[in-house]
């Protein structure tokens, strides 16, 4: 299950433009066992949230058309996970 929500705002005129991304990402836990179905690891469901931002900096490419440019990107990020592996063991498979 996915869920996500891009806004941006980047002017064609203006040099400058931001976009914020979120989202959920859900996936579902396993189990792990060996020949003789004993458990050897198992995770639980996994959800991901992420929040991401960018920002844009956008100047006219040098001896070129005015529809050329150049861009310069950069930006950040926030990412939440829980769950995952609530469990080993060290018995191999045989």
């Amino acid at each position: 299950m996915e869920s996500h929500g891009p806004d941006r705002f980047d002017g064609t005129d203006l040099p400058l433009g931001v976009r914020a991304d979120f989202a959920v990402d859900h996936l579902n836990g396993t189990r792990i066992q060996n020949i003789y179905q004993e458990t050897l690891a198992a995770s639980r469901d996994i959800t991901l949230w992420s929040l991401k931002a960018d920002m844009k900096l956008r100047f006219h490419a040098p001896g070129t058309g005015t529809q050329t440019h150049l861009y310069l990107l950069g930006g950040a990020g926030l990412h939440k996970l829980s769950g995952g592996v609530y469990g080993t063991s060290d018995r191999a498979v045989r």
